[in-house]
């Protein structure tokens, strides 16, 4: 498979605090770049929310207020998080749930589209699907 012909793609997982709309507790973002990933430009973010980690996501994700209360808020980190993820291809478990949570947070930031993985007929394998990520 020639990958030289890949558009810029990023692996991209956000977890929320458990509220509607989510306040986002962490993003990570890692590149793939030449069919392999790039752990050495992935970026991987803690965020102190401005309300707390309801109980059930704290089981879910594992990240507690305690855990969060020394991690910068949102508005410290946001155009990191923004130059990271760039204008580049995302993949997720959820892609849509992902876009929204980052576009919300992110108004400015539009990615060049989404991809969710999706069951592959090889065994033990993953490929992405392109899901609509429109709002």
């Amino acid at each position: 498979m020639n990958f030289s012909t890949w558009p810029a793609l990023l692996v991209v997982d956000v977890e929320g605090n458990g509220t509607h709309p989510p306040d986002l507790v962490e993003v990570a973002a890692l590149p793939v770049r030449d069919g392999n990933l790039d752990t050495s430009t992935a970026g991987a973010w803690l965020i102190c929310p401005p309300r707390p980690v309801t109980p059930y996501a704290a089981r879910v994700h594992g990240l507690t207020n305690e855990v969060l209360a020394k991690a910068p808020a949102w508005r410290e980190i946001a155009d990191q998080v923004h130059g990271v993820l760039g204008t580049a291809w995302i993949c997720a478990h959820n892609a849509h749930v992902d876009y929204r949570a980052l576009t919300a947070h992110l108004p400015k930031w539009a990615p060049a589209g989404s991809l969710t993985p999706s069951a592959s007929p090889m065994p033990r394998t993953r490929t992405c699907r392109h899901t609509d990520s429109t709002p």
